[in-house]
């Protein structure tokens, strides 16, 4: 519930473009000639799909301006999530710390299922965050530049390569089970 009422003014505005994007992607699979009639190909697409909607999703949350003015930056690494812990309310502490991270899961679950490297992912997730926050100080967002927002987003890119390993690995087995099953 508590994520559904921080997400709830994006919630809308990303459905339609969700619908949009399943709609081109449904268009351009047909126009090309690539049928989904194999596992792979279905995979492929839905990770494709699953990117697209984490990366409009987190576009969509971060980039929302604020009433704030001006800009302000934090690049000493931990000192926000400190102050929060300290002097922030329950409910800050779960927006920004916990919200950074779940932001990012699913963009490390499906970017690992694409390239298939820990590594990778990491660095794309690296380099996704630290230009959003790149983004949000040049534009008058009324957002704050945070190193710690960084840290968080890298570890929640972390928790969805974690999250996507376990995946293959239930997936490999799966296929493993049922092929020697039909043998």
């Amino acid at each position: 519930m508590i994520l559904i009422k921080a997400f709830w003014p994006v919630i809308p505005v990303f459905f339609i473009c969700i619908v949009i994007l399943l709609l081109f992607a449904i268009y351009f699979n047909g126009k090309f000639n690539h049928r989904l009639n194999d596992y792979n190909k279905f995979k492929d697409f839905t990770v494709f799909i699953g990117i697209m909607m984490s990366v409009i999703g987190i576009l969509l949350i971060t980039m929302m301006p604020t009433s704030l003015q001006g800009h302000t930056m934090n690049v000493v690494p931990f000192q926000s999530m400190r102050e929060l812990y300290y002097y922030g309310t329950d409910e800050a502490i779960f927006n920004n710390l916990v919200m950074n991270i779940v932001l990012f899961v699913p963009f490390g679950f499906f970017v690992y299922l694409m390239t298939k490297k820990e590594w990778l992912t990491s660095i794309f997730g690296c380099l996704f965050s630290m230009s959003i926050e790149t983004i949000q100080y040049i534009l008058p967002l009324g957002r704050t530049t945070n190193i710690d927002d960084v840290i968080l987003n890298v570890t929640g890119t972390l928790v969805g390569i974690i999250l996507a390993y376990f995946f293959r690995k239930l997936e490999y087995f799966i296929f493993n089970y049922i092929s020697r099953d039909k043998s």
